[in-house]
């Protein structure tokens, strides 16, 4: 008997086990395709603003200036409209980059476990210290934008101490890289409405 209550417990267990695994692969494979259809909605939500906003730049050049009566007013929803271009440029660059260092994350820890013969899901001792520090400032955004785009991030050393010091600083840089795209693309979101709103002021009262 009480081998048969052992064995039914232990089955129990394993049952149960077995239905957490599921689950918790279900809710993997859902944050997976969220992730992908997130990522997916910022890179047509910010090329479509940007499509968007040329094309209403090239609106604005349209109007008459001898009909406007407050040039200062027109010039500056000129300006702004850029600005919000400007955003948008950048929010792709740093998505594009960002999708370019993850790969160089990807192959940094394909080496390093290929290296040390040791599966992702090994112990603590066998994994990469990975980082979730970044730099999120909006001047720190600016910089690492300028940083990635004209400096060459693909050289990899196989040196083992090389790989982590690398590793280190790419998810700093991934990370980083994460807060600018969003940053940039709600402030081109946010700027290209309040030069949709400076256009329909101005056509109000000075057009």
């Amino acid at each position: 008997m009480p081998e048969e209550e052992y064995s039914r417990k232990k089955m129990l267990i394993e049952v149960h086990t077995n239905i957490i695994d599921a689950q918790q692969k279900e809710y993997d494979e859902r944050y997976k395709n969220w992730s992908a259809k997130a990522l997916e909605q910022l890179g047509f939500t910010n090329n479509l603003i940007i499509t968007l906003s040329v094309a209403f730049l090239g609106f604005l050049f349209t109007i008459d200036n001898a009909k406007c009566n407050n040039k200062c007013f027109y010039i500056t929803i000129i300006i702004v409209c850029c600005i919000s271009i400007l955003f948008g440029i950048l929010a792709m660059i740093s998505r594009l980059y960002d999708f370019k260092i993850t790969r160089n994350i990807t192959l940094i820890r394909k080496i390093y476990f290929k290296k040390n013969n040791v599966k992702r899901t090994g112990t603590e001792k066998g994994k990469l210290p990975h980082s979730q520090k970044g730099k999120n400032s909006l001047l720190d955004s600016f910089y690492v934008v300028l940083k990635v785009f004209f400096y060459d991030i693909d050289n990899l050393s196989i040196e083992m101490s090389d790989l982590i010091q690398n590793f280190k600083k790419r998810s700093e840089l991934s990370n980083s890289l994460g807060f600018a795209t969003w940053r940039f693309f709600k402030l081109q979101t946010g700027v290209f409405v309040i030069s949709i709103l400076l256009y329909l002021i101005f056509y109000l009262k000075y057009l």
